[in-house]
């Protein structure tokens, strides 16, 4: 297969560049991650390093307290039917921004003229995609509120495209090219997704004491020799059929039980600064909204002996 010459070819952030205004009112923490991760050139370990601050994410999945990043790769290979883009396997492609509390349409503030609108399902009066196929942007909209933004190369990166006339005519001329393609990947059903979300993380203590150095802990003075911690975690799904399953991460010490209410085991743990994040899996993986808390263990400074 012929490979074309690739351009320099334009980061995410040429998206917010060009739509600037319409963040003001979106998760700015999230954006601003989402702005170094480069189309066709970004690998799964760079979107890994990039994210590696977040609790449950995977390169393809990332999940934090206001938003859902998915993420697809490439496959390498332009024959498949399913592949539009002439670069090695495992780079990115795609990437779509679930808000986890829509956005109304007015709060965007940015100019709908350069968009074109679509009904996305005739059973939902209210459901729209605007898309703007040069600048590679979409907004799905439910009701008048933005619930999800979706990222594609733009225009720049069409010499990267497969040898294919399908697609290249698929990509040239169509003119429903954003909505059709975006339907393949069911992108667009955003707002038919139930989330579980977690309401309240509850700890029995948020401060607790490290291990003294002893051996025979009748001779400490002063300290407390508890290391566990009691978790409770509140929350449930949109959808009451749904069957959910308790996830944890902890940056110290280790989760004992499963479930809602678990322990924090800290035994061992140096004094420091340590997290636990909860969130819960419907089915869908960590979709809806997880909750972090953190943890002091203080030094014992009464390890002398009597």
């Amino acid at each position: 297969m012929k490979r074309f010459v690739n351009k320099l070819f334009i980061p995410f952030t040429f998206c917010l560049i060009l739509y600037s205004s319409a963040f003001a009112q979106l998760p700015t923490v999230e954006i601003n991650k989402a702005q170094e991760i480069k189309f066709l050139e970004s690998s799964p370990d760079n979107v890994k390093k990039i994210f590696s601050d977040y609790p449950f994410s995977t390169p393809d999945f990332i999940s934090t307290e206001n938003a859902v990043i998915s993420i697809d790769y490439s496959t390498g290979n332009c024959s498949d039917k399913d592949e539009e883009w002439d670069v090695p396997k495992g780079k990115v492609i795609s990437m779509g921004i679930d808000l986890r509390t829509p956005v109304s349409l007015k709060d965007l503030r940015i100019d709908l003229s350069k968009f074109v609108k679509e009904k996305v399902y005739n059973d939902y009066r209210s459901a729209f995609l605007y898309h703007n196929k040069a600048a590679g942007i979409a907004y799905s909209v439910y009701k008048g509120k933005v619930g999800r933004i979706i990222f594609i190369p733009a225009k720049e990166n069409y010499s990267s495209l497969c040898n294919n006339e399908k697609v290249r005519q698929f990509y040239y001329s169509n003119k429903s090219w954003f909505y059709e393609k975006l339907k393949q990947r069911q992108y667009i059903k955003w707002h038919l997704r139930s989330y579980a979300n977690v309401t309240d993380l509850i700890l029995s203590t948020i401060e607790i004491t490290a291990d003294c150095s002893v051996k025979n802990l009748s001779e400490i003075q002063d300290c407390s020799y508890s290391k566990t911690i009691n978790v409770e975690t509140k929350g449930g799904s949109d959808d009451p059929t749904d069957v959910l399953t308790y996830e944890y991460e902890v940056s110290g010490g280790r989760i004992v039980g499963s479930g809602a209410n678990v322990i924090w085991d800290l035994s061992g743990a140096k004094a420091g600064t340590y997290k636990i994040a909860a969130g819960i899996n419907n089915g869908c993986g960590i979709c809806g909204r997880i909750m972090t808390k953190t943890v002091v263990v203080k030094d014992c400074l009464n390890c002398s002996q009597k």
